[in-house]
């Protein structure tokens, strides 16, 4: 009798195992190979575009905010070496005075204003590292501490939530965004 012959043919060779084997596991392995490239890919881009974000956000308020400091530093240098609460409070017309309390208190403001726009902004957004985080979070708690300290007398102190309080006040919704 005839032997029952398989249709498919024997994968068995002189060599051990036939081409087509062989051909399916260099398949696997290209595939495999070319999967974890693309996963690496993406995760460098998901990496960059946060580093994007991060930087997005630090340039559009890194200035407003360091200016804001600069303003309000000027005000209390001009306040404590330049004699500014005598020129414009003590001797001051009833404009100068007025100016220069609601000035004073609009620059506070401001400070308080840019820091809660940064922290609502960064809040929820991871700066690339946890260096970069703490460090942007122990500025921001330096500001609510120095300004919330009675080091410097019970009158200029301010409550954190207060400075809070009067951040979200100043707060307005712009065309781009806070501001």
């Amino acid at each position: 009798p005839l032997a029952a012959r398989s249709p498919i043919p024997s994968t068995d060779t002189p060599y051990g195992t036939s081409c087509g084997c062989v051909s399916a596991r260099r398949f696997v392995a290209g595939s495999t190979v070319r999967s974890r490239l693309t996963a690496t890919h993406e995760m460098d881009k998901r990496r960059e575009d946060k580093a994007d974000e991060v930087e997005r956000v630090m340039s559009r308020y890194r200035e407003p905010l360091v200016r804001a400091a600069y303003d309000l530093q000027s005000r209390l240098y001009n306040i404590t070496a330049r004699d500014f609460l005598k020129a414009f409070w003590v001797n001051g017309t009833k404009e100068e005075r007025g100016y220069a309390v609601n000035n004073t208190l609009f620059l506070i403001a401001q400070l308080f204003c840019w820091n809660e726009i940064l922290r609502r902004e960064v809040q929820f957004l991871d700066l690339g590292g946890e260096e970069p985080t703490r460090r942007l979070s122990r500025l921001q708690d330096d500001i609510t501490g120095l300004c919330g300290t009675d080091r410097h007398g019970r009158a200029f102190r301010i409550f954190a939530g207060d400075q809070r309080a009067i951040g979200e006040r100043m707060i307005r919704k712009g065309a781009s965004g806070l501001e």
